[in-house]
């Protein structure tokens, strides 16, 4: 097994584990995980078939997280705020459409979208009550900047050919 995929596994497992200390961990691997796409690279080709879904991972652990040491978190008066409630109605009316009205039948590489959209709308809620300070929110920026230094080193070291589309 390479060292990244060594290095990756290491890291992944310790935010993992950061993630039920610290949610703020969990919430920068997540940005983390799906900027990086470890099963696109060629360091995770070896460990690709081992059914690991890295997001859900990191996901579950900053849930389990937030539950472990809630009395830490600073979530704001109200369980939900305006702009939550409105994203939830909106999920709720994606859903409620779903049902009334089926998409007819088409592959997806992964999960269909309303339960895309519904992960995401979980993860929002687990950000909005994890990031609350000013200092989580720059902590935050690093994770997203961290992530697009290596989405541009990939794109500047990338084959000609993989920037055609037919």
């Amino acid at each position: 097994m390479a060292t990244k995929t060594l290095i990756f596994l290491v890291c992944f497992f310790a935010a993992c584990g950061g993630a039920l200390v610290a949610p703020l961990i969990g919430v920068m691997s997540y940005v983390l995980i799906y900027q990086i796409s470890p099963h696109t690279q060629w360091w995770g080709m070896p460990i690709r078939y081992w059914g690991i879904r890295y997001s859900l991972a990191i996901a579950v652990s900053t849930g389990l997280g937030m539950i472990m040491g809630y009395r830490r978190l600073h979530p704001g008066k109200k369980i939900l705020t305006s702009h939550e409630r409105l994203l939830t109605l909106f999920i709720g009316l994606v859903w409620l459409s779903t049902l009334l009205w089926p998409m007819q039948a088409q592959v997806y590489s992964s999960d269909h979208p309303v339960f895309k959209m519904t992960k995401v709308l979980i993860f929002l809620l687990m950000l909005t009550h994890i990031v609350t300070t000013v200092k989580y929110v720059k902590i935050l920026f690093w994770a997203f900047a961290f992530g697009v230094i290596f989405l541009g080193y990939q794109a500047y070291t990338a084959n000609p050919h993989m920037f055609t589309t037919g």
